[in-house]
């Protein structure tokens, strides 16, 4: 068994990078700097501001089953720029917006679409479809540009609002998706190795001895469809347990510079942090996406989860900026192996012909519970004046999936007559 010297996988994977770091950044993370110059200019309130925000959280939920077949019908190549093209023209409509009908619309509903459309689902189905053997290593660097966006988009957003206003940021941003997702995406995405002859991980010989295939009997590739998958307890169990994770982690993300300046924070100091945060994250995917081909999947998510509970309690106990930075660190490298874990459950468990239909039927689930959070923490900090029952209540979440997902074993004896295509 021998591997190419360079495998053009990568070139999907480092495409993927660029688009969730321009979309995620943009779309998600930078929001959390908007917030409050939004509040202060119109006068909404935090709740009323966070309804807009699940707005499209729920139009993506929604959208996700759709999208994903037609991922897989039509590769991500054809979806890709769509979305880049939508994501940019959402961005110039929102520089533009007077009243908060138009935020909900634009970013509830319209951004939402086009986020969805170069995100997460067809970037990852398309990793997924290049990688077997070295798939959660792939995707912990595809989905490293999530956190990257993270890392770059708030400080970005906070210097051009401090500089040039929101209007003008949000002009700014709508240059990116343009510029670079769109033509990258056309350039080197392909749908799958077989496409151009070749075969996912680069492997070039076709006939390893027995030996070998006794010996690695794990390379050999299950594949599930989207209706039986849901027939399954495991697919179920995986979607409660990150549904309850990306509750929290969501919610935390959005509402936390509103919470640091709360603290008495600068707003600069505070787009540092979640900065901070995401880089923290850059560091989590690879990690635990690299983890994943070694251990035990239900053990590396258990860990991911002790992290991201760890922070959000130092979170509600910090009182100095050391306990803020430290509450970074735990929880950004914790959340940073969210995706690639999740992605590599379902790539392990369900195989890559229906991944992306697979993915798209989960994401309802997931993204509905973060839905919730969002407002939910916005109107408790309307009632309270603090996030701190919001917060509170989340830890119960962790501890929830951490057990819901230990009872999700490994591979083998967990599905019966089931196609299996030998990829070695």
């Amino acid at each position: 068994m021998k591997e190419r010297r360079f495998f053009y996988g990568w070139f999907i994977v480092a495409t993927v990078f660029l688009a969730n770091f321009i979309n995620t950044g943009e779309a998600f993370y930078a929001m959390g700097v908007f917030f409050k110059p939004l509040t202060k200019e119109f006068g909404w309130s935090r709740g009323m501001t966070s309804i807009g925000i699940s707005m499209s959280v729920i139009m993506g939920a929604l959208f996700a089953p759709i999208l994903g077949r037609f991922v897989d019908r039509y590769g991500a190549r054809r979806i890709i720029p769509v979305g880049a093209a939508v994501v940019g023209l959402s961005f110039v409509l929102l520089s533009r917006m007077s009243y908060i009908w138009h935020f909900y619309a634009i970013y509830g509903v319209m951004l939402s679409l086009g986020s969805r459309s170069m995100g997460e689902i067809p970037g990852s189905t398309s990793v997924t479809n290049w990688f077997i053997k070295k798939r959660g290593l792939a995707l912990g660097i595809a989905t490293m540009g999530v956190s990257m966006g993270g890392v770059v988009m708030p400080p970005l957003a906070n210097y051009l609002i401090s500089h040039f206003g929101w209007r003008v940021s949000f002009n700014i941003f709508a240059i990116f998706p343009w510029i670079i997702v769109i033509p990258l995406s056309v350039l080197f995405i392909r749908k799958r190795p077989e496409d151009l002859g070749l075969r996912p991980d680069g492997i070039v010989e076709a006939n390893p001895p027995p030996a070998l295939l006794d010996k690695e009997n794990n390379r050999y590739e299950i594949s599930i469809g989207a209706r039986e998958a849901l027939k399954t307890a495991t697919f179920w169990k995986i979607a409660f347990a990150f549904s309850l994770t990306f509750m929290p982690l969501g919610t935390v993300l959005i509402h936390l510079v509103p919470h640091l300046t709360d603290l008495g924070i600068s707003p600069g100091t505070a787009a540092f942090c979640l900065g901070l945060t995401a880089a923290l994250g850059v560091i989590g995917k690879i990690v635990f996406g690299s983890l994943t081909d070694i251990i035990e999947k239900r053990f590396v998510a258990i860990l991911a989860y002790a992290f991201q509970l760890v922070g959000l309690i130092i979170l509600l106990n910090a009182r100095e900026l050391w306990l803020v930075y430290l509450f970074c660190m735990c929880f950004g490298f914790g959340m940073g192996g969210m995706i690639p874990i999740q992605q590599s459950f379902l790539g392990e468990f369900f195989g890559r012909s229906s991944f992306g239909s697979i993915y798209g039927l989960m994401a309802p689930f997931t993204v509905l519970f973060q839905a919730f959070g969002q407002p939910f923490a916005g109107y408790v900090f309307d009632v309270t004046g603090s996030y701190h029952l919001a917060f509170s209540l989340f830890i119960i979440n962790y501890l929830l999936a951490a057990i819901i997902i230990f009872f999700v074993k490994g591979r083998k004896g967990s599905h019966q007559a089931v196609t299996q295509t030998l990829i070695t």
